[in-house]
């Protein structure tokens, strides 16, 4: 975060406690040196008064309500605290330049803004009357001072330091009004959304609460609904009794769902990084291979060049097209989950000076806005516009980039091109209407718009920014998960595993769980949850725990107990895991293969090789086909210095369609082992590469296999072996 924002935590530390005094004085020590007269008034005013209060305690005088004044007084240094920190902010940046926007509208007063709202939407529809070119000319210019005063209004709400009872009521009214256009109504919410990120205000969240409630308009509710789940990310140095009475309101379990959904696409959002490389390395490739190919309004269809291939391998078109189709079916997978699949290309096309105004971040796309005026020019006699408007699977900031880019390379694409882009809608990513109308779908894109923003503006230095790690999990602030969120925490938790979330989240959970559900109120989802993460972050009796939930569930659960078996396994908890097994053998038949090497390697773990090796050789007796049987036999024969077997089953294994990279890396150790230094390089530099590790990491390998390595070579040896490693590969490269 900002170094402005961090200074003030101390104050809200000490007001969080209730240690007004102490608050006080830290504000008077970050005030001293500015030229804040107003805040300064209002800080000797609060002092006055807490010292008027505190004179007449020490007096004697008893009075009911001095902690009802006091906690007034608090909340009064809150709003200061708030105030000056924004004012701090306004000093530079985004906000700064907000500022002096925001300037050209000062004097205007609530009424003129609800009528100049109105006004443009009455002159909008009164241009119907004129004919066809006036109406043009009218239009133009209607848009264009809409657009000026949009700006303006935008960024007056932005740097709004606090909001009187009558301003909420007046933004509520005006956002629900019939009378204004809705995508005003959006950019409004906008505004209350980035400003109350900043000043904590509870009316604005009180606002934006009751336009998700009341609105009429999907695209306005989900927009709210995004503003106050932003709020709520960034008030953890707030008191939330303050925003008790909008929690209450907007967090029912009616609403739950859908704040449970927006929990999870803000982590969508944040994996576009890990989304993108898996497209690069596993999507695009096979794109970019099959140039035979060409996508059509009807759909992919093949190239007719005639070649030698064709005669002689008839069917290698077939497939190719067939791999071409699952690639793009993938990808659309991805988008419907909710991925963002868009961001890695769009990110590189928000330098346009269209993106250097604030508000174009958050404008819903039309076509008639005034910045477009020159493509409009360049583009004539095309749809271009309306076809953007209909590329449903982009967010509004991405159809202004594709406007800008396209406008760009359009004189020099092929007729065929331009002809299916002007007559068909997003063939890559097909999808029905109703999937675009969807309200989830209309959260999803607004929250991709936010992102951009806040990871791509340049001038964003001094807002805060919901996306980030300590904020991002909104349903784990304290007091929301305790009193809002706490029965669909265990699924979150499940959600956060499988996307690798960080370990922040996963513990904010577990805490949370295990101290809200005692023992013989634990659910099987909990017990999973655990057992999924292999229990190593849950608190240090979680294995009683769920011991417990066992004793109190008695039955067969065999999902549940597997993912036991896993979780002991995982920390290493053998002597547990191996009395587990052998009753689980019993219950559970079909699963004898899985548990039997589980079996196994839990010996190898506690010195008991030699019955591992019986184990083994039994299984490999039974099922000879085994690719994971070998494995371990393998290992545990390098274990015990069969270095000879061991290598031979490493043969059989390279040479199954089942290997992996990692059985390069544990075939390599064989062959460092056997003396084969050279066979052990090429093997250990294939790992590498196959696994997209850097050779360098290797040691980190070493470290984890310390106890096979230690028992044939020395550090020293491993450092050796890395270096060599990696000049091989350097090597190659140069070849």
């Amino acid at each position: 975060m900002h170094e402005t924002f961090d200074k003030f935590n101390p104050v809200y530390d000490s007001l969080g406690s209730n240690s007004l005094d102490e608050a006080l004085n830290k504000i008077y020590d970050i005030l001293k040196n500015t030229f804040f007269a107003e805040e300064r008034t209002l800080l000797d005013a609060l002092r006055e008064d807490y010292s008027r209060l505190l004179g007449y305690w020490k007096q004697g005088y008893d009075d009911p309500q001095y902690e009802q004044q006091y906690n007034r007084l608090v909340k009064r240094g809150y709003r200061l605290a708030v105030r000056i920190e924004c004012r701090f902010a306004q000093r530079e940046g985004m906000l700064y330049n907000a500022l002096s926007v925001a300037q050209r509208i000062a004097a205007l007063s609530n009424d003129d803004i609800k009528n100049r709202l109105e006004l443009f939407v009455a002159d909008i529809a009164m241009t119907s009357l004129d004919d066809e070119a006036l109406r043009e000319e009218n239009e133009k210019k209607i848009y264009a001072d809409h657009h000026n005063f949009m700006t303006s209004l935008f960024s007056r709400l932005v740097t709004t330091l606090s909001w009187s009872n009558d301003d909420a009521a007046f933004y509520e009214q005006l956002i629900l009004s019939p009378t204004i256009d809705v995508m005003d109504a959006q950019q409004l919410v906008t505004a209350i959304t980035l400003a109350g990120m900043n000043n904590h205000d509870e009316k604005m969240l009180l606002t934006l609460g009751n336009v998700f409630l009341k609105s009429s308009e999907s695209v306005v509710r989900q927009r709210a609904l995004v503003g106050f789940a932003f709020m709520i990310a960034l008030m953890n140095c707030c008191d939330y009794r303050y925003y008790k009475p909008a929690l209450d309101a907007v967090m029912t379990e009616d609403n739950l769902q859908q704040f449970v959904e927006l929990q999870k696409q803000i982590i969508y959002c944040m994996s576009v990084d890990e989304d993108q490389k898996k497209i690069d390395e596993e999507i695009m490739p096979t794109l970019m291979e099959n140039q035979k190919f060409r996508i059509t309004r009807n759909g992919i269809e093949e190239i007719d060049e005639s070649s030698i291939e064709d005669i002689i391998n008839p069917n290698a078109e077939d497939r190719r097209m067939e791999e071409l189709e699952e690639k793009i079916e993938s990808m659309r997978k991805m988008q419907k989950s909710g991925s963002d699949i868009y961001f890695g290309g769009f990110s590189h096309m928000k330098r346009y000076q269209f993106f250097y105004t604030l508000t174009n971040w958050f404008v819903p796309y039309y076509s008639k806005h005034p910045e477009l005026e020159e493509l409009r020019k360049k583009l004539t006699n095309t749809n271009i516009m309306d076809f953007a408007a209909n590329l449903g699977a982009l967010c509004d900031s991405d159809r202004y980039s594709f406007l800008f880019g396209l406008a760009r390379i359009y004189d020099t694409l092929p007729k065929d091109i331009k002809e299916v882009m002007l007559t068909t809608p997003d063939v890559m990513m097909e999808a029905q209407d109703e999937e675009f109308k969807s309200e989830t779908f209309m959260r999803r894109s607004y929250l991709q718009n936010c992102y951009r923003f806040f990871r791509l503006y340049p001038e964003k230095v001094n807002i805060k920014n919901p996306f980030e790690e300590g904020c991002a999990f909104f349903l784990g602030q304290p007091d929301i998960c305790q009193t809002y969120a706490i029965s669909r925490l265990a699924e979150l938790g499940l959600f956060f595993l499988k996307h690798n979330c960080p370990e922040s989240y996963k513990m904010r959970v577990y805490d949370e769980l295990y101290v809200s559900y005692p023992a013989p109120k634990l659910t099987r989802e909990m017990c999973v949850l655990m057992c999924r993460d292999n229990l190593s972050f849950a608190p240090i009796d979680i294995k009683e725990t769920i011991d417990d939930y066992f004793s109190e569930n008695p039955g067969d659960d065999e999902y549940l107990e597997m993912a036991y078996l896993r979780a002991l396994m995982g920390v290493h908890n053998y002597e547990e895991a191996t009395e587990r097994i052998h009753v689980l053998l019993s219950k559970y038949p079909k699963k004898s293969l899985y548990l039997t090497l589980n079996l196994a390697l839990a010996y190898t773990k506690t010195e008991c090789e030699d019955e591992a090796l019986k184990i083994l050789y039994r299984l490999d007796y039974e099922h000879p086909d085994d690719i994971s049987v070998k494995r371990l036999l393998a290992w545990t024969l390098m274990l015990t210095k069969n270095i000879e077997k061991a290598e031979a089953e490493y043969a059989t294994i390279l040479a199954s369609d089942g290997s992996t990279p990692q059985d390069c890396l544990n075939a390599g150790y064989c062959y460092w082992f056997m003396g084969n230094r050279q066979k052990a390089i090429e093997l250990l530099g294939s790992y590498a590469k196959d696994s997209r590790e850097d050779v360098s990491q290797l040691s980190r390998d070493f470290d984890n296999d310390y106890e096979l390595l230690s028992r044939y070579v020395s550090g020293f040896e491993e450092k050796l072996m890395i270096e060599a490693v990696q000049a091989s590969t350097r090597t190659a490269s140069a070849e």
